[in-house]
């Protein structure tokens, strides 16, 4: 599975470049959808957002949900050509005013990934966006999530507990994501099984505050920081998602907001 993220006005040159064959299915992962698509990082004008999904459809592809993905590989209900799964990173409380009405309208399903620690921050709080303070008030409601989920066209999936931030990487000072890096504590470098047990405690943690707001656990994630990492297999552990998926998307982006 891949993932083709789509920040530009166009995704057409993206959709044809990553058009996937028979069995197989594309992603394009958006971030935050802004009035005029300027004010956050990895954002695009709502206006750009309707004129992509336009687009695709005339330009004859099929909007997925994970139901879908379930179904094809035990032979149920294989995928067609040109099939896309539409998802949203991190919650921003565009996707309850802006995203989920466009969809709704259009009947189009989507994956909205949370953060569960961002989610736990009090209303009148703030949370660590990639080393910035911002607002708690930036991101949707558990009571929205829930609205959404209720519509049965948007399917909530992890995206980490509380593995956005940055931590030390090397002695040399670099900070690097805290989900794909073993830890330099100032002497030595986590090993690679206090890194797996961080991951998985993290991933169950987010899985458990999931189910407990939303009735039910994950049945994917969205990983973040690169897609050569162990996440795939990790986010299958027992307590990360439903037994009967584990599905892990790939985010290709490097940066600590992802």
């Amino acid at each position: 599975m891949g993932c083709c993220r789509c920040p530009s006005p166009s995704p057409c040159r993206a959709a044809r470049r990553h058009r996937p064959g028979p069995g197989r299915f594309a992603t394009i992962a958006y971030h935050a959808i802004g009035e005029d698509g300027r004010d956050k990082h990895y954002s695009i004008a709502e206006s750009m957002l309707v004129q992509h999904v336009s687009f695709l459809r005339q330009d004859g592809w099929h909007f997925i949900g994970i139901d879908a993905l379930l179904a094809a590989p035990d032979g149920r209900r294989p995928l067609p050509d040109k099939v896309l799964l539409l998802s949203f990173d991190d919650g921003y409380d565009d996707y309850a005013t802006r995203v989920f009405p466009l969809l709704h309208a259009v009947n189009v399903p989507a994956v909205v990934a949370l953060v569960t620690s961002w989610m736990e921050t009090p209303a009148n709080g703030t949370l660590d966006y990639g080393g910035t303070p911002t607002p708690r008030r930036g991101l949707i409601t558990w009571a929205q999530a829930r609205a959404m989920q209720a519509s049965r066209l948007c399917e909530f999936a992890s995206h980490t507990h509380d593995l956005h931030h940055g931590v030390p990487a090397n002695p040399q000072g670099d900070v690097k994501l805290a989900v794909v890096t073993r830890n330099w504590n100032g002497v030595r470098y986590e090993t690679d099984a206090k890194w797996k047990r961080r991951i998985e405690t993290d991933l169950a943690r987010a899985s458990t505050i999931l189910a407990r707001e939303l009735g039910s656990r994950p049945r994917c994630m969205m990983s973040a920081g690169g897609p050569r990492t162990t996440l795939p297999t990790m986010s299958m552990s027992p307590g990360s998602c439903s037994a009967a998926a584990g599905w892990c998307i790939s985010n290709p982006t490097r940066s600590p907001t992802s």
